[in-house]
């Protein structure tokens, strides 16, 4: 995700949330668009699923992200 974010790579990022392992991480990344620490457009770009296979089809047909660097050169 931070990879991403910095714009080092163009790919889509997933967990699979197996018995809602990750809920709790879900729900801090969410608390933290609220609080304006993270932008709702990078949250939006986890996919999150509980079933491989769904998690696999979804980042296979995901859109690149257009999402643009987070950070600029100067600021890393």
């Amino acid at each position: 995700m931070t990879w991403l974010q910095l714009g080092l790579h163009q790919k889509p990022c997933g967990v699979l949330n197996v018995e809602g392992y990750y809920d709790a991480l879900m729900s801090l990344t969410s608390h933290a668009v609220a609080e304006g620490f993270l932008p709702a457009a990078h949250r939006e770009l986890v996919i999150v699923e509980d079933n491989p296979q769904q998690l696999l089809s979804q980042l296979a047909a995901a859109a690149l992200p257009t999402e643009g660097k987070w950070l600029t050169t100067k600021e890393r």
